[in-house]
């Protein structure tokens, strides 16, 4: 590609690149893995906080404002903070 920048640019590509690594990448791994919120981060940011990185778990912060949407939409369930 002659302009990478175009995705930060343009909101059609950026969406487009949303949507490629969302149906390459994290989508087949959720019907293979199973779909958690431990899960979506380990295959979208896993190296960083679960992995080689040396991250030894998921944002406080980042899993404490997903288990009160999870509590606001009547879900239930807890949601896991570790790798």
């Amino acid at each position: 590609m002659s302009n990478p920048d175009i995705i930060s640019d343009e909101e059609y590509y950026n969406w487009k690149s949303v949507e490629w690594f969302w149906n390459a990448g994290v989508q087949p791994l959720f019907w293979q893995n199973g779909v958690t919120f431990a899960g979506s981060v380990q295959i979208v940011n896993g190296f960083l906080e679960c992995g080689s990185m040396g991250g030894s778990g998921i944002n406080s912060d980042r899993a404490n404002m997903a288990q009160c949407f999870n509590d606001q939409l009547g879900a239930g369930g807890y949601i896991d903070g570790s790798c």
